[in-house]
């Protein structure tokens, strides 16, 4: 998952999702941003709660808390969030790998109960994107 991705819903519109490790490979950042939305977000394993939790913020107020679980060769994200309005929303998010370039992201919403819902609400294919190399001026540090 670590890398740039990219989906486009049936409607046409971008999703870009990136996943970075960062201190010592001790947590991962995310960042997701479509159209004026973005997230930020880092997932890191919780030794009190020994459950890999993710917590993130976006640029309307929203913020959401997660665990993270493996189910089979699945990557399962169990998701809270919390609009500005103090609504919240749970959804389960499900990804796989098709290939070494192409990850798949199936979203169920969950019920009070903790149940999935029978039909997801949305299936997306992510490609995975190259990184373009720094231009040189951006690495280059001017000392007076």
């Amino acid at each position: 998952m670590i890398g740039n991705w990219v989906a486009t819903t049936d409607e046409g519109t971008q999703i870009q999702a990136v996943y970075q490790w960062q201190l010592r490979r001790h947590m991962v950042s995310t960042h997701f941003k479509t159209g004026s939305f973005e997230n930020r977000g880092m997932v890191f394993y919780s030794p009190s709660e020994q459950n890999v939790v993710q917590v993130g913020v976006d640029n309307v107020g929203g913020s959401s808390r997660s665990i993270w679980h493996p189910d089979g060769d699945k990557a399962v994200v169990r998701l809270e969030y919390t609009q500005r309005s103090g609504e919240t929303t749970k959804m389960e998010i499900i990804h796989s790998k098709v290939d070494a370039d192409t990850m798949k992201v199936v979203m169920y919403g969950v019920d009070q109960s903790g149940r999935l819902a029978d039909e997801p609400w949305a299936t997306l294919e992510y490609k995975r994107q190259q990184q373009k190399p720094k231009d040189k001026a951006e690495t280059t540090v001017i000392v007076p």
